[in-house]
Order: C-alpha cells, then structure tokens, then sequence
C-alpha cells in the first residue's frame, strides 16, 4: 500500500455540546485515494470515564467511527506528516503493529490521562516522530488533551523492535 500519512482532527462533544477538546487520528491515502485509519476512543463514547480504550486499526476510514460524514479533508484539519528516514509505508507499518499490540494489552480509557490523543502520541514516536510538533495545522497541544500522556502508554506497551533505532530530542 503505497500512501501518504496524515494526522486529522475533529472536535469532541460530550452529550451533544461542544467539549473544547480535539480528538486526532491518523490517515493513509493510499496512491488510488483510499483512505486508512488508525484510530482509538472509549470502548464506550457515551460513557468515556469508564472502560477500556477501543482500538480501530488499518481499517477503510468510511467504516470507523472517524467516518468524515461528508467533511471534507481540510475540514479536517488534514496535515501531511513526515517521519525522517522512513517512508510513509514504512512508517504506517510500524504504527499498525503498535497499534495492534495496544489493542491486545487491553489498556483503560482515561479521559485527561491515557485517552486517545494519548495514543496516537504512542503512534508518531514508535515511528521515531515527536508528537507534539505533529500536531495538526491548527490544533495546540492543550486543544490535544492528552497527548502528552503518550509516554505513560509507551512505558505500559513498549513499541514494536523492529532494529531502528529512533527517538526524539528528548528520548
């Protein structure tokens, strides 16, 4: 699957009224223009305070619960990401095994602690990316809530070996 990676955006609601709080994922388009998402929440979206975090993996974007709806990419806050030394397959791969070993740690869901900004954080740095300088055009990071908490599920599911050795400044 030759694609591009980009990291998207949408604006969380709570009961129907804006929260304040954005929500990432990640999107590969492929070179036919379909598109892949990684992607995660609370296992249940009406309660998100309980429950375990509910993985969505390489799946077509119209089929996860990130479907756009008929919003357009820019709507989005679509922003192309870039991972240094690997290419946007490469990367993706990476992602997609991390994103499945997640998935069967079975990690809770915590709204202001490991959510699911927390885990597309976990996304970009096992692809040697920082998270928060991908953020979406747009997006700050306390509009991101969580995605500093990245590390804490790095340190519950460590990131696939796969012989690179990657990190940012600060790792």
């Amino acid at each position: 699957m030759t694609g591009q990676i980009f990291i998207e955006a949408n604006d969380v609601e709570l009961f129907g009224l804006p929260s304040g709080a954005t929500h990432l994922y990640l999107v590969l388009r492929d070179s036919n223009g379909e598109e892949y998402v990684i992607r995660s929440g609370p296992e249940r979206p009406y309660l998100p305070w309980f429950g375990d975090m509910k993985v969505e993996t390489n799946i077509p974007i119209v089929d996860s619960a990130d479907d756009r709806d008929g919003d357009t990419p820019a709507e989005r806050l679509s922003t192309p990401l870039d991972f240094p030394g690997l290419t946007d397959d490469q990367a993706w791969a990476i992602m997609v095994k991390y994103a499945r070993m997640i998935d069967r740690a079975d990690n809770g869901y915590e709204v202001f602690g490991e959510n699911s900004n927390a885990f597309i954080g976990a996304m970009l740095a096992a692809a040697g990316g920082d998270p928060s300088a991908m953020l979406p055009t747009g997006v700050s990071r306390g509009e991101a809530l969580g995605i500093a908490n990245y590390r804490d599920i790095m340190n519950d599911v460590p990131p696939p070996a796969d012989g690179i050795v990657r990190g940012t400044s600060g790792a």
